[in-house]
């Protein structure tokens, strides 16, 4: 008997947690017997135009402009994102939903409260999913109203830690946690790649965002690190995301003192070097993991990002910037988050430079860091068990 899903995610990084999920469903059908036709899959992105899953070579049933906020919540970006055709864009969601709802089997809702919202009001009392992954116990506990959200159209509850799945679990919550599905995410796999840059420096990983802001991200972290005291001592890593132009960042570097040397083609997989202010910097697309391998630290301004990188055991640094991500309250939030896992030095570039070079001297709080950032993430694997409980709702 064909089975439908919908599933509503709140987010680029939602959308990855959620294909990481889908891949996972398709092992399961594999081993059930089950032909790929006999379950349809219609995604809906709330937020963006849902590239990660069209190249994923999901159906994806709507599209939206990129939104001010890009999904990070605050009063401020609130009012940007109404000025910008946010109400419209909920009115056509709303709708979608409805109809989608009509032949889905199972809504699976992925991110923060809101997905869970439209789904319980616009879905049809069909059966919810939600997977968990914007809010933790650690960071703060749900209210009296989302604890009612989900006992009254909530079936399973998929919880991003342990102790968050237990505080819901006393309010009579259907909680369920079996580890934290970004940790699965395909670009976590090892490429088995070299990167060929030699194991004499120690490395720092720059981590700048898979979203247009990385491009200011980055300029942001290349004068932290040009401040460094002894940048010798070092090699700096940009990971830079497959969904980035290169050539953007070539052409936005005129005027600040950074050259670009293209590499395509040459020294794969690293893809430019950066040279300036007496230090080389170098650019590898994709090969997230691989960048994040031998470093004793990453510098962060990204999203999810900034969770996995944590949850790998790699102490985080944090920077403020201009952007949604990397903003005074969105470090706070990951403060609040990932706990000992995070450092955020304050200051001018100098200053932060200091911090920066204090803190990889300390071998005793890398290693704090590290188990932080393990603890507070789990254990990879989570998302096979996952696809299981969904396959379990679907099905029942």
């Amino acid at each position: 008997m064909k089975r439908n899903i919908l599933v509503i995610s709140n987010g680029c990084g939602e959308d990855s947690i959620a294909i990481t999920l889908l891949e996972n469903l398709k092992k399961i059908m594999s081993e059930e017997e089950v032909a790929q036709a006999d379950i349809n899959i219609v995604a809906l992105p709330l937020i963006g135009d849902g590239l990660l899953y069209k190249k994923a070579d999901y159906y994806t049933v709507a599209a939206w402009h990129v939104l001010p906020s890009q999904g990070f919540f605050s009063p401020w970006n609130f009012l940007r994102d109404l000025r910008h055709g946010w109400l419209d864009n909920l009115r056509r969601q709303a709708k979608i939903i409805e109809r989608e709802s009509q032949t889905a089997d199972l809504l699976v809702t992925v991110g923060d409260i809101w997905p869970v919202l439209l789904a319980s009001f616009y879905g049809r009392r069909k059966k919810i999913v939600h997977i968990a992954t914007a809010i933790s116990a650690y960071l703060r506990h749900y209210s009296l109203t989302e604890i009612w959200l989900f006992k009254k159209y909530v079936s399973c509850v998929v919880c991003r830690d342990l102790y968050t799945c237990t505080e819901l679990q006393k309010f009579g919550v259907n909680g369920f946690y079996a580890g934290n599905p970004m940790l699965d995410d395909p670009a976590l796999r090892p490429a088995n790649v070299h990167l060929g840059l030699g194991k004499n420096r120690r490395r720092l990983a720059l981590v700048p965002s898979s979203r247009a802001d990385a491009y200011q991200n980055i300029l942001r972290m290349l004068n932290v690190v040009a401040a460094f005291p002894e940048k010798n001592n070092y090699q700096f890593v940009i990971a830079f995301a497959p969904s980035l132009s290169l050539d953007m960042l070539r052409n936005m570097l005129p005027g600040t003192g950074w050259h670009f040397i293209d590499l395509r083609g040459q020294k794969r997989p690293l893809a430019a070097e950066l040279t300036g202010k007496g230090l080389t910097v170098q650019v590898v697309q994709g090969y997230f993991r691989e960048c994040l391998n031998e470093a004793v630290a990453a510098l962060g301004m990204t999203g999810t990002g900034n969770e996995q990188i944590a949850g790998l055991g790699i102490p985080l640094i944090l920077l403020k910037g201009r952007s949604a991500a990397a903003s005074r309250g969105r470090l706070r939030h990951y403060q609040k988050l990932l706990g000992e896992a995070v450092f955020v030095p304050r200051g001018s570039d100098e200053k932060i430079a200091k911090h920066i070079v204090n803190l990889l001297a300390s071998a005793k709080r890398l290693q704090a860091m590290a188990e932080a950032g393990r603890t507070r993430l789990g254990a990879p694997g989570g998302a096979y068990f996952i696809a299981r409980k969904i396959w379990h709702y679907l099905f029942s």
